[in-house]
């Protein structure tokens, strides 16, 4: 017999649901508690347990660390595309978008259906795991977790859980390898190869990567390159623009930090060649490349510099190797330090310059207590040491 349910306010917070008949019959289901407009769980048996609940869920809404169980079903999807689509995306760069809009899709369509409520460290455990035995790289997995975790603070934020499971698990450690750096020989024959290919663009190819690996520009910062950013006077330019491909399409950009714009010096023979390459271009135009299209890097990088590389018996070197050559040159300039290096580099600190090339470093003990002797039996200059104070008595 169908039946439709009717409420009766019994106190303050809870009221009795009851299954109401066509004959008149009324038959109790149970107690339902709500705090404020929120409903708390399902129906609750007893009006002894319905009050037990009521006044522990307000004391947890008093604190505020009561979160409805109805509020939990968002999916993790939902909340990433809310993340995606919020006031801090709109600082990303657009190859920051595509990165992060990529791991969405991707990287987390096992976890898309799942509602936040559900997903507790366990859960992200195993999931982080899983990249890690499927070979993913703990950087890779390290990106993954970023946007998962910062999906998951918009929820705690948005009070649909209590806390952000992510903040109990941690993140696969890096494995910072040595990067492999290519000997000045090996470079010279590879520009060498570039620019004698049977092509009447081999000397711009020689160019372009003659740039990266003595000027260590990155490739978007190569093909965002603008003739107005030579300085030939000075011997230098200015990294100021990048251009990179993003599903397919050129982007035009800015530096992906504060510190990625800046003067870099140049070697006069490498600053007199742009010059020449740029000779009758607009200030405005791309220096390589027709002018107006930005140099396309990816087909380059295919179908010229790998199989280059190849043949001189480099078949694993990679373009970006090239600016790796270029910070172990500076690093042997006594000139420069470490400071200097990372400016030039574009790196905001000098930190991420001692993590990569580190072993580059000489070790920093070496010949120190040899230098100690010679400092001791040097003569000794009065004058130069302010004696320390002494302690006032009385």
């Amino acid at each position: 017999m169908s039946s439709k349910k009717v409420y009766e306010k019994r106190e303050r917070g809870i009221r009795e649901v009851f299954r109401e008949y066509p004959d008149g019959r009324k038959e109790s289901a149970g107690f339902e508690v709500r705090v404020g407009q929120k409903r708390v769980g399902g129906l609750i048996k007893g009006l002894k347990n319905a009050q037990k609940i009521r006044e522990a869920a307000a004391a947890d809404n008093h604190k505020g660390a009561f979160i409805a169980p109805s509020e939990g079903k968002a999916t993790v999807k939902e909340m990433a595309d809310r993340w995606l689509n919020g006031s801090k995306a709109a600082k990303w760069k657009p190859r920051t978008r595509a990165g992060y809009e990529g791991i969405v899709r991707h990287r987390l369509a096992p976890l898309h259906a799942h509602a936040v409520k559900d997903v507790t460290p366990a859960v992200v455990d195993a999931f982080l795991a899983s990249m890690l035995k499927e070979g993913l790289a703990p950087s890779t997995v390290r990106h993954v977790y970023h946007v998962l975790n910062q999906s998951l603070r918009l929820a705690v934020r948005d009070r649909l859980i209590l806390a952000n499971p992510c903040a109990d698990v941690d993140r696969p450690g890096l494995v910072r390898d040595k990067p492999a750096i290519p000997e000045r020989d090996e470079v010279e024959k590879l520009l060498n190869a570039l620019a004698d290919l049977p092509h009447d663009r081999a000397a711009e190819w020689s160019l372009y990567a003659e740039v990266a690996a003595y000027a260590g520009l990155r490739a978007g910062e190569i093909t965002g390159l603008r003739v107005s950013a030579l300085l030939p006077l000075e011997n230098s330019l200015l990294v100021n623009e990048t251009v990179t491909v993003i599903s397919g399409s050129l982007s035009a950009g800015t530096p992906k930090s504060r510190a990625g714009k800046r003067r870099v010096p140049l070697p006069p023979s490498l600053s007199a060649r742009l010059i020449a390459l740029s000779m009758g271009k607009a200030r405005d135009a791309y220096v390589f490349g027709d002018g107006t299209t930005p140099f396309r890097h990816g087909n380059f990088y295919r179908r010229v510099f790998r199989p280059a590389a190849a043949a001189v018996g480099l078949p694993t070197l990679t373009f970006h190797q090239l600016r790796h050559f270029y910070a172990s040159v500076l690093l042997t300039n006594p000139n420069l330090s470490a400071v200097d290096i990372a400016k030039v580099l574009g790196h905001a600190d000098a930190n991420l310059l001692f993590n990569t090339y580190g072993h580059s470093f000489k070790d920093a003990g070496a010949g120190v207590g040899e230098w100690l002797d010679t400092l001791r039996s040097s003569p000794t200059t009065t004058g130069t040491v302010v004696p320390l104070a002494t302690k006032a008595t009385g």
